[in-house]
């Protein structure tokens, strides 16, 4: 069924990427970020990233805050979530 004329149900998608392993989370983060990568610009690429970010929730930012820190930043690693 096409909800609001989507052809995916985003929601279902999310639930069973959550289920994933870790090795398969990680192989579709790093395919968004290879599809990111042929943007035209750099502007363009932060411009999508940014409305992205704009539509997330506090909370769904500091989830997703856990998958950028570089190693050694004990900032991230120690948060409670």
């Amino acid at each position: 069924m096409v909800k609001g004329g989507d052809y995916f149900n985003w929601e279902a998608i999310g639930a069973l990427l959550a289920q994933k392993s870790d090795i398969e989370q990680t192989k579709f983060f790093q395919s968004f970020i290879k599809e990111i990568e042929t943007y035209d610009t750099n502007l363009s690429k932060e411009m999508q990233l940014m409305s992205i970010n704009n539509k997330l929730t506090d909370r769904e930012k500091e989830l997703l805050s856990c998958l950028s820190y570089r190693e050694g930043d004990n900032d991230k690693q120690s948060r409670s979530l």
